[in-house]
């Protein structure tokens, strides 16, 4: 089964941003990427399969607009690599 995980980081720096990297890791046997920002918090590696530019600084709130932006453009474009499989 083809499964595509969401989360704004992929850093294990919080309570959903931890339970999205066990899941992640869950999901052995099933194709399971993550998608994420490139915020991090702190000198850690990011985890995610695909990734869209984020930010933790002083212009994270004025970003946001462009932020939308380019997720959306970098969604489009992944949905073509990773069509994930529907149940039907």
């Amino acid at each position: 089964m083809k499964i595509l995980l969401l989360n704004d980081s992929a850093t294990p720096s919080g309570g959903a941003e931890l339970m999205t990297l066990a899941l992640h890791d869950e999901l052995r046997g099933h194709d399971a990427r993550l998608f994420s920002s490139t915020a991090r918090y702190g000198a850690v590696t990011i985890q995610g399969d695909y990734k869209c530019h984020g930010t933790t600084g002083g212009l994270r709130t004025p970003r946001q607009v462009f932020k939308i932006l380019q997720l959306t453009d970098n969604f489009a474009r992944l949905s073509k690599l990773f069509s994930p499989t529907s149940s039907r």
